[in-house]
């Protein structure tokens, strides 16, 4: 009656990661989805990891994985990272009144002294953003 149902697209790259040993972080629209910033489900969604790179189909959904330093996991609160990807994808130029209100509420979710320690990992334009939020 509903016709073919596939997993959550972030359970099966978690899945794979786990049994690659391998790490991964959404970026792009994902990032975005994710927090709320948009209501449109990524068709291909992009995640960084320290693994192979590759793409897996599931039905007409992709999951990209798209290798990267080790730098780029030096953000281990996941939130945190979550809302610095946002930023990246949206770029410095983009960040509107909006955005950051919406981000504003991630980041009141944010363990103070994780914050702290953590946010000096991301770029100065971002940690400027995130700081003054």
């Amino acid at each position: 009656m509903l016709g073919t149902i596939h997993p959550n697209i972030g359970e099966v790259a978690k899945e794979i990661t786990k049994r690659d040993k391998a790490r991964i972080a959404p970026t792009g629209v994902m990032t975005l989805y994710l927090l709320g910033l948009t209501t449109q489900v990524p068709l291909k969604a992009v995640f960084l990891t320290d693994g192979s790179q590759r793409e897996v189909k599931i039905g007409n959904r992709t999951i990209k994985f798209k290798r990267t330093v080790p730098k780029s996991f030096a953000i281990k609160d996941e939130l945190l990272h979550l809302i610095v990807q946002a930023f990246k994808e949206k770029g410095q130029q983009d960040v509107t009144e909006d955005f950051l209100e919406t981000v504003k509420q991630a980041v009141k979710k944010l363990d103070e002294k994780v914050m702290q320690n953590q946010v000096v990992y991301a770029p100065v334009w971002i940690r400027k953003q995130i700081n003054s939020l």
